[in-house]
């Protein structure tokens, strides 16, 4: 003996389907922007789209790490975190991507 679902059973298990598909395929929001006391003025943009750091670069901070120092240190995405923020990015949301 088989057994059939209803068909309004039917129509709403197959309504519901994209629902769920549609909410698990959104992407996560950023990060906001952590507290740093980075100057953009110590920072080149380079054209790959990473970021160098220049000889006399002051040091800063970027959420709970302090006194960072970075000279003459050239980063791409995902090359240096803190905190849990990638330092690229934090440069590109905060110095522009140029």
């Amino acid at each position: 003996m088989t057994s059939r679902l209803p068909s309004a059973a039917l129509a709403l298990l197959l309504v519901s389907i994209p629902a769920v598909a549609a909410e698990t395929a959104r992407p996560v929001p950023p990060k906001s922007l952590p507290p740093n006391t980075i100057n953009c003025a110590d920072w080149t943009h380079n054209p790959d789209g990473g970021w160098t750091a220049h000889h006399d670069a002051k040091p800063f901070e970027i959420g709970s790490a302090k006194r960072v120092t970075m000279q003459d240190e050239r980063i791409g995405r995902n090359d240096v975190s803190f905190g849990g923020y990638d330092l690229a990015t934090v440069l590109d949301e905060k110095c522009g991507t140029f």
